[in-house]
């Protein structure tokens, strides 16, 4: 996981509300498939924020890409907002929202 990889999390009601920054490698990708994992007990809607990340490594993006599907078994609905949310949103997941 890249050093300077944070992830902040608070909840409101039924939501997940997850906090990205730092750079974005293969471990930080694993972490947070790891905390969503954990966490979407009791969530209808993760927010992914993403507007703190500065570089997003394509083999991270590799693995968050095609490892996000768990969410869709749990019809949990992933929201990607900010800057970088075209660039972590898999195309073709239809269960997946961008926000800007």
């Amino acid at each position: 996981m890249a050093t300077n990889f944070k992830i902040l999390t608070h909840r409101n009601s039924d939501n997940l509300h997850v906090k990205l920054s730092g750079d974005f490698d293969g471990g930080s990708a694993q972490t947070l498939l790891a905390l969503l994992k954990k966490m979407c007990s009791g969530t209808s809607k993760i927010f992914i924020h993403t507007s703190a990340l500065r570089h997003i490594d394509p083999f991270g993006l590799s693995v968050f890409r095609n490892n996000i599907d768990f969410m869709k078994r749990l019809s949990i609905r992933v929201i990607l907002t900010g800057e970088k949310a075209h660039r972590l949103s898999p195309e073709t997941k239809k269960f997946i929202s961008i926000l800007n």
